[in-house]
C-alpha cells in the first residue's frame, strides 16, 4: 500500500502545481489609460502583496480588483 502512495506522489504534485499555475490566467490584462485606472492597478498591487490579500500571487481577488479597475477605465472614459 505504502508503495502505491509513493507511485501516485510525484503525479499528485505535477498535478496541484499545474492546476494553482493555471490559475495565474484568471486575472484579467490590463493597461490603464486614466489616471484613475492607474491608481486602481496600483492599489490592487498593493493590495496583493500586502497583510490584506492572500498568500497567492495569482489569486481570485485580484483577477476582481483588477475586473474593477477596467469598469473605473470604461466610466472614466465617459465623463
Amino acid at each position: 500500500m505504502s508503495n502505491l502512495i509513493n507511485t501516485l506522489k510525484t503525479p499528485l504534485v505535477v498535478a496541484i502545481s499545474v492546476f494553482t499555475l493555471s490559475s495565474c490566467t484568471l486575472a484579467p490584462s490590463f493597461t490603464p489609460n486614466t489616471i484613475e485606472g492607474a491608481n486602481c492597478k496600483k492599489e490592487c498591487a498593493h493590495k496583493q502583496q500586502s497583510y490584506r490579500a492572500s498568500s497567492y500571487t495569482c489569486d481570485q481577488g485580484y483577477a476582481s480588483c483588477l475586473e474593477a479597475c477596467l469598469d473605473i477605465e470604461r466610466i472614466s472614459n465617459g465623463k
